[in-house]
């Protein structure tokens, strides 16, 4: 009874920090869409449909996912609505996104405290891998997006926008438009928030740590992948073990890097459940928001576990 208690306490702390951002990014989708920005865009748009290979009823979700992936999401679902996307062209624009969408964290949240607990190099080399990581998985999305338009490119004609809106207009329809993925996205995240901090409260989830030690065989030192525990619910808390392990001389800083990704690649586990799978449904619904989700996280996790062992080995 006391784990779920505490589980209960858990779910509600992440759901207050994080349900503002998600509704928020819901919004900006919408009044751009009400603006008359998301089907074919005036200027940048196109330009960003050539580079990335996407539809142009895509491009606005690379745009916006700078600022919120949230608003990204939204945006390629409302794009799906009004250009008839298929699945293959939502799961490539939402690869493409990865990069941009953690532009945000990183300059917000990694870089200072990097800056404060590691040695420069060490952080420089470290953010430079990882945001490197994020840079190949958009350019996988890329190459499948020009794969399945069949050479076309980003040169498929869009689709006729709706009359643009005004902006007291465009912001009353974002925000009636909003709620119903904000309610379910709500929904999907506490039940699914709640069962993995039960899990972790009772030890179960944090027992993945005991086969860490396979990740040994890219390189690793297995004695420390213990640390990469305490990023499985927080990634910045892991960066905070990891930083003060390496300053008590825990961890040599040869190794930091490929620890770091370990960490990335646990706490990854953690935010499918807790994080991605709920917001993927609530923007897609349950068929394509589960694709969403799985696709973005396999990938995700190859890519990480192809750095561990290029860091490993001293390749990169």
């Amino acid at each position: 009874m006391s784990e779920i208690t505490a589980a209960a306490g858990a779910t509600a702390d992440i759901l207050v920090s994080v349900l503002p951002s998600l509704y928020v990014g819901l919004f900006i989708a919408g009044l751009f869409a009400s603006r008359g920005g998301v089907i074919g865009g005036r200027r940048m748009l196109p330009a960003v449909a050539r580079l990335t290979g996407l539809p142009p009823a895509c491009a606005l979700s690379v745009v916006l996912a700078t600022g919120d992936r949230t608003a990204g999401m939204a945006a390629v679902a409302l794009a799906r609505e009004q250009a008839a996307l298929t699945d293959g062209e939502v799961l490539a624009a939402n690869l493409v996104a990865k990069a941009p969408s953690v532009l945000q964290f990183f300059v917000f949240s990694f870089i200072p405290i990097m800056a404060a607990l590691y040695p420069p190099a060490v952080a420089v080399r470290f953010l430079l891998v990882y945001f490197a990581a994020f840079t190949v998985i958009s350019l996988l999305g890329m190459a499948y997006a020009r794969l399945i338009s069949g050479g076309r490119g980003g040169g498929c004609p869009p689709v006729a926008a709706r009359p643009a809106m005004s902006w007291p207009a465009a912001a009353r329809a974002a925000a009636a438009a909003s709620w119903r993925p904000f309610l379910d996205m709500a929904a999907w995240m506490a039940a699914m928030s709640f069962v993995a901090m039960v899990f972790i409260k009772a030890g179960y989830l944090q027992r993945l740590a005991d086969y860490l030690p396979l990740l040994a065989g890219l390189g690793l030192d297995a004695g420390l992948l213990s640390l990469a525990g305490t990023g499985l619910v927080s990634m910045i808390g892991g960066v905070a073990a990891v930083g003060a392990a390496l300053r008590d001389g825990a961890v040599p800083a040869a190794a930091v890097v490929p620890l770091l990704l370990a960490v990335s690649m646990l706490h990854n586990l953690y935010d499918l459940f807790a994080s991605s799978l709920p917001r993927a449904i609530g923007v897609f619904g349950r068929r394509l928001g589960i694709k969403v989700a799985l696709a973005s996280f396999a990938v995700t996790q190859a890519v990480m576990l192809t750095m561990i062992f290029l860091t490993s080995k001293g390749i990169i």
